[in-house]
């Protein structure tokens, strides 16, 4: 199991590195935000309405919907997805915040509640779409980890296909990390859609040197590296002193 400290530390990443700040559907928006919601961190209150809310969706286009979010219309499914909310509505982001603002003093607040919100989605979709050998490989490695988490935020279908793709080559005897990062990562590259295709060319561009050690992996590696100084220390105190 993947647990929320560390998920924490990988929805970070994605964050810092694939998504951007605050957009709102009544800003002067170029054309490729044409369909999006209000968005901050790259969860969109439109498109992923399903994350955020237990009541089905009302408006039918990003704009319309807005009327509805705004008179409580709807029902928040977790106290997560209802702080991150109303913590960007109380600092009354829609008049206040510009295109691509990152929260300001409120912005580790916020990405501890994005990482929280997406969470149980990634654990629900991995029981779902993983066969118990592959979910292990992928728990336990923080590149795999990284790019399954970012699946979450492209939405359950997309997380579906990249699923199942490690699943085959899981099958046919792959079991390597890195091997099966590069084929869930060149099949992202080469996916027929430009947004999904510019995401993995991104990500390759990082992937294989930035730090996603697990916090425990690292103290393990500190105290591994602590005791076999400590013997060499008192190896070489043994010598000189029987010397």
């Amino acid at each position: 199991m993947i647990d929320q400290e560390y998920f924490n530390k990988i929805t970070g990443v994605v964050i810092d590195k694939l998504e951007g700040g605050y957009l709102h559907p009544d800003m002067n928006l170029p054309p490729v935000f044409r369909f999006s919601g209000e968005t901050m961190f790259g969860l969109d209150r439109f498109a992923g309405h399903d994350y955020y809310y237990s009541t089905p969706r009302i408006g039918k286009t990003p704009k319309s919907d807005l009327k509805y979010i705004y008179d409580g219309s709807y029902k928040y499914k977790t106290k997560e997805a209802k702080e991150f909310w109303e913590t960007i509505d109380r600092a009354n982001a829609r008049k206040n915040w510009i295109h691509g603002y990152l929260g300001g003093s409120l912005n580790p607040k916020l990405k501890i509640l994005a990482s929280n919100v997406i969470y149980p989605f990634f654990i629900k979709f991995s029981d779902r779409y993983f066969d118990d050998k592959t979910k292990q490989i992928v728990f336990k490695d923080p590149k795999l980890t990284f790019l399954f988490s970012y699946s979450v935020w492209n939405g359950e279908g997309y997380f579906k296909k990249f699923a199942n793709k490690l699943d085959e080559a899981v099958k046919s005897g792959i079991t390597n990390p890195e091997k099966l990062k590069d084929i869930v990562l060149n099949y992202r590259i080469n996916y027929p859609n430009g947004v999904i295709s510019k995401s993995g060319r991104d990500i390759k561009k990082f992937i294989d040197v930035i730090d996603l050690t697990p916090p425990d992996q690292k103290k393990k590696f500190k105290l591994k590296y602590l005791l076999a100084g400590s013997l060499l220390l008192g190896s070489f105190l043994l010598i000189k002193k029987y010397k």
